[in-house]
């Protein structure tokens, strides 16, 4: 079911199973959350890009899902700022500013080379000759508490941090991540962009290391 500005259901379409849309003639001007909170607006037909460079954004994307789970997936996470939709094939492309980090969510795959950074609108371009929307998120992201909470729960952007070269995650004996991450080179920009931003949530260690030390090296050319 789709929370929309108007109606129980996005108008014109046909539901089959799993709330799958098949076929969108009006879409819905605003997308709600589960308390009615108006959350996402109409940003036009076509794919979400910059409307100051045209650029596409960075994306978690995923397929086979409902238009409202698409606008829920994206709202669950405070650094999206657009999703596109396209209901042939239930794709749904949660969007991020370039640089930023996304959470992460189940069935999703995590496209970050997007070059977008603001005022996302759709400009009528198509995913794969699909017919899609974009709808931009209106929804003010929550106050940030400048106080540190110590917590064991994984920081929710532990593993995007993670895909960056200079980090490196550390695990128990059990396999599970904890709140520690290990710079093992010099950082880049992004990455002491990233630093300043997580300093105070996780603990950052620098470290000397030489391929898998101490472990044995895979690398048969490794000078050991």
């Amino acid at each position: 079911v789709v929370r929309s500005a108007n109606s129980a259901e996005l108008p014109g379409t046909s539901v089959h199973d799993k709330g799958k849309v098949s076929h969108a003639e009006t879409w819905p001007k605003m997308l709600r959350d589960a308390s009615g909170q108006p959350v996402w607006s109409d940003a036009g037909d076509g794919y979400c890009e910059d409307a100051g460079t045209a650029d596409e954004f960075s994306s978690l994307f995923s397929k086979g899902v409902a238009l409202q789970a698409c606008a829920d997936a994206g709202d669950s996470d405070p650094n999206s700022i657009a999703f596109d939709f396209s209901p042939r094939d239930g794709g749904c492309d949660i969007r991020y500013p370039a640089g930023a980090l996304a959470i992460e969510i189940t069935g999703f795959n995590w496209f970050g080379w997007g070059a977008g950074t603001d005022n996302p609108v759709g400009r009528g371009k198509q995913k794969h000759d699909t017919e899609t929307h974009c709808y931009k998120k209106t929804k003010a992201k929550p106050a940030v508490n400048t106080k540190r909470v110590l917590t064991t729960r994984l920081h929710p952007y532990y593993r995007a941090l993670i895909r960056e070269y200079a980090f490196k995650p550390v695990t128990t004996e059990r396999n599970e991540m904890v709140n520690i991450i290990l710079v093992r080179a010099p950082p880049g920009d992004k990455e002491l962009q990233l630093y300043e931003k997580y300093k105070d949530e996780l603990l950052f260690i620098g470290i000397s290391c030489l391929e898998d030390f101490p472990l044995p090296p895979t690398n048969p050319f490794s000078p050991k």
